[in-house]
């Protein structure tokens, strides 16, 4: 792997192959979906309005209307439920890549387990909302916005017009507001990794701190290292809802100005472009089909925090998994054990760097070890 290599193209290289294709495909089929729903809606509202027609003749149409409702909802619980096994699918081999790294490290070598296990649990699991959510929103917003559009310009192309106009808007912000929150989020997952790296610390040496009578002190940290904790994650909520009100803004202005153009239009007040020729039927259509064409983006736009701490989780997974083996050959026979083996002997190895050694066991430690309380995480022993 490249260590070069963008968080982007990384997950990319880590994502199930069959999951964009087979988004794309259902995104594409709801679309149609989504036009054909517009369009028996319109149909019945026109006949019902205009034709005059009993509730027996719309029968037919209000029953293909039901199917066509039950298919868009098979659909989405389709995508769902694919995006959510390429989600599994992708953590839990992430996951194995993760504890083949560390059990080829050696315990001098592994670094902090609180660290480790933030990495482990926290960091891969804040991968389950891109793969589950951002990949399957981002194919549907290259799906079905075209389509949509396509529809609306054959209807009515100056209706169509306003909302290739007011369509980048939405990307532009969101491009703005992910810069911020990448690194948000990034800051974020650090003050975790800290935290957790401190905290077992602080467990591990519980017996030293009761001997020095120091309870208060690390009770007074943990308060003040959570507070912190707790006002990064709040800046990054922020962010979120204030990105979220403003692209809801902005796209709900989008809509109302197609729905303002094709009043004016049915109404008679505008007798330029298409407008003379509107009816009720490709009124209702077009007015139906611009909510349809926002959708997708706006679930993207709030599916972008999800990438955002996806890309933030990438740096502190790539550094576990890129990490040069301290034991090569063994490296090459630990690769071949199974998952669940891995899962089993996660504990062991984690106990392994935190237990100190014994009166039998001569302790190695790194050089460099800070002074302070004894850190048994960072020896290991060697029984003679």
């Amino acid at each position: 792997m490249q260590p070069s290599m963008s968080a982007e193209a990384w997950l990319a290289e880590n994502t199930p192959g069959w999951l964009m294709p087979s988004t794309i495909a259902l995104s594409l089929t709801d679309g149609i979906v989504i036009i054909a729903q517009a369009g028996l809606i319109a149909n019945i509202a026109v006949e019902a309005f205009v034709g005059q027609r009993a509730l027996v003749g719309l029968m037919p149409g209000m029953w293909l209307l039901l199917a066509v409702l039950v298919l868009r909802a098979v659909l989405g619980g389709v995508r769902q439920r694919l995006a959510a096994g390429a989600s599994a699918q992708a953590r839990f081999d992430l996951r194995q890549r993760l504890l083949a790294a560390i059990a080829t490290q050696g315990p001098v070598r592994m670094g902090a387990a609180g660290s480790l296990m933030t990495t482990f649990d926290e960091q891969v699991e804040a991968l389950d909302a891109y793969y589950a959510r951002y990949l399957p929103q981002r194919s549907a917003a290259m799906a079905i916005p075209p389509l949509v559009v396509m529809f609306v310009l054959v209807s009515d192309w100056l209706a169509g017009l306003l909302l290739l106009m007011t369509a980048p808007l939405i990307p532009l912000f969101m491009i703005l507001i992910g810069i911020g929150a990448r690194d948000l989020a990034r800051r974020q997952f650090r003050s975790m990794a800290r935290l957790g790296g401190w905290f077992m610390d602080q467990v591990r040496g519980a017996a030293t701190i009761r001997l020095f009578q120091a309870e208060a002190r690390v009770i007074g940290q943990v308060s003040d290292r959570t507070a912190a904790l707790r006002r990064e994650t709040m800046r990054v909520l922020r962010l979120a809802f204030l990105s979220s009100a403003v692209l809801e803004f902005f796209s709900a202005i989008a809509i109302a100005s197609v729905a303002i153009y094709i009043g004016l239009g049915l109404l008679g007040y505008l007798s330029f472009g298409p407008a003379v020729n509107l009816t009720l039927g490709s009124g209702l259509f077009v007015l139906l089909l611009a909510p349809e064409f926002f959708q997708p983006i706006r679930s993207l736009s709030q599916g972008w925090h999800d990438r955002a701490d996806a890309h933030a989780a990438v740096d502190e997974i790539r550094a576990v998994i890129n990490q040069v083996p301290a034991r090569p050959l063994a490296a090459m026979i630990l690769a071949g054990l199974p998952m669940r083996l891995w899962c089993w002997s996660l504990p062991i190895v984690l106990m392994m760097a935190w237990i100190p050694g014994s009166a039998r066991a001569a302790k190695v430690c790194r050089a460099d070890r800070p002074s302070g309380l004894p850190w048994p995480g960072r020896c290991f022993g060697r029984v003679h």
